[in-house]
């Protein structure tokens, strides 16, 4: 089987700083994989190079088995969530899920509704964005990757939000829902 995530020998230079020197990893689907270090060790680097966002200097990466920056096809399979997730202050949770259901070409406010109740915002979903704890628009900006149909997450320093390690969280929901497609899209 094709590993979920594959990465061989990457090096990520800026300059003179070496960010990623020789970084190998597998990890298969399905599989919880966690990536520590100190600040500046390369983690969020890693997580880049991992999406497509940015090319290693040397070495491969790979996403069920294609690269990501040459095949765009395999960012359906994947969503980042970085650290600081840039939400709209000025919007409701509802209005941020309608909006980017838009740009998804997903008109049924009944998809938006349940991306909200999927990840416990249904209560809040009037409120402003910019009223909500750190923890809550981690939330709101994660929530929007179920319209997507996204089968796998890359959170971005997950631990600093541990918030997300619920039940309803969007990334068990991931984990959970790696090998069959989005319950909100059926």
């Amino acid at each position: 089987m094709v590993p979920a995530i594959q990465v061989e020998q990457v090096v990520k230079r800026y300059g003179q700083l070496h960010a990623l020197a020789g970084v190998s990893l597998e990890i298969e689907r399905g599989e919880f994989f966690g990536l520590l270090g100190p600040n500046g060790a390369g983690k969020t680097t890693l997580m880049r190079a991992v999406v497509g966002l940015i090319p290693p200097n040397l070495g491969t990466v790979r996403v069920a088995g294609r690269d990501p920056r040459a095949d765009r096809s395999v960012h359906t399979l994947m969503a980042m969530v970085p650290e600081d997730e840039a939400v709209p202050d000025q919007l409701t949770a509802r209005q941020f899920v309608e909006y980017v259901a838009a740009l998804h070409g997903i008109t049924d406010r009944r998809v938006a509704a349940g991306v909200l109740e999927r990840v416990d915002l249904t209560a809040v979903a009037d409120r402003r964005l910019g009223g909500f704890s750190k923890g809550m628009r981690r939330v709101s900006g994660s929530a929007v990757h179920y319209l997507a149909d996204v089968k796998q997450v890359t959170p971005d320093i997950i631990c600093n939000y541990m918030t997300l390690l619920t039940e309803n969280s969007p990334l068990v929901f991931f984990l959970d829902e790696f090998d069959r497609s989005s319950p909100i899209r059926n």
